[in-house]
């Protein structure tokens, strides 16, 4: 049961720091590689990026806490129920690396990335207001002495002006949709920074020196401030986005039809 335990309580809280890697890198996708998210977003991949934060820290979690005992001798005594490996650096560090280091780093980045993108299209998109203000003044109707193919010239100057002033209406909703999502992002990468270091720093203090340099009550704390997470995260999702609201609110509807106007009240 001990091990069972052990597994259950290493896995859940990993699964949910790299569920914050997938989200990160989905949304990077979307601001950087729209066209392509669009077109590349099926259901086979949606699958396999539900899988992976649980495969991953499951492929770890389980060999390395349920054979550990079998392979260097019983470790844990009765009445007891810790990490096998608790005194093991390596392995305790390829576990931090696996939950922490590189959840943090690689969101961190495609944090950073998704900053630079919209900066980047910000500065070439609004430059090109002013020139299509100036392009599309009003302009006199035309009179009856016009010949045909000038009327033609100057309805094909209007589609062109027309054209462009909706283009600049799509871009400026792209730019606003993505800064959202690099807002949300950075409160993701925030608040797991807040939760998670404090207890993988004195984790590995506490590996160094031997369990005596770190207080138990100050390491029990930052514990659960680790859980504390997992508890947050579905809270920020629904809040941040109007996607994960109409889930949630599919999966907590008893009945269908109410999922309709609470749809519609989202979107309003």
């Amino acid at each position: 049961m001990c091990l069972f335990w052990l597994v259950i309580d290493y896995i859940t809280p990993a699964a949910s720091a790299i569920n914050i890697f997938i989200i990160s890198l989905d949304r990077y996708i979307q601001v950087a590689y729209p066209l392509w998210a669009r077109n590349n977003q099926t259901t086979t991949l949606l699958v396999i990026f539900i899988l992976i934060p649980w495969v991953i820290p499951t492929l770890y979690f389980v060999p390395a806490i349920c054979l550990w005992e079998v392979t260097k001798g019983r470790v844990i005594p009765d009445g007891e129920c810790f990490l096998p490996y608790n005194s093991n650096v390596t392995v305790l560090s390829i576990g931090a690396c696996i939950e922490f280091l590189f959840p943090f780093v690689t969101v961190s980045t495609f944090n950073l990335l998704v900053y630079l993108s919209i900066r980047r299209r910000s500065k070439k998109f609004w430059p090109s207001i002013p020139n299509s203000r100036q392009i599309s003044t009003p302009r006199p109707p035309p009179s009856s002495s016009e010949t045909g193919p000038s009327r033609i010239v100057m309805d094909e100057q209007e589609m062109i002006v027309t054209t462009g002033k909706s283009d600049n209406n799509h871009q400026k909703i792209a730019l606003q949709r993505d800064r959202k999502a690099a807002r949300s992002l950075f409160i993701f990468v925030f608040m797991f920074a807040i939760c998670w270091m404090p207890y993988e720093v004195l984790a590995t203090t506490s590996t160094i020196c031997g369990g005596d340099c770190i207080n138990s009550v100050l390491f029990e704390f930052t514990f659960w401030i680790l859980w504390l997470n997992s508890t947050i995260n579905p809270i920020l999702y629904p809040l941040l986005h109007s996607r994960y609201r109409i889930a949630f609110y599919k999966i907590l509807s008893v009945k269908q039809n109410t999922v309709g106007p609470m749809i519609q009240s989202i979107h309003s």
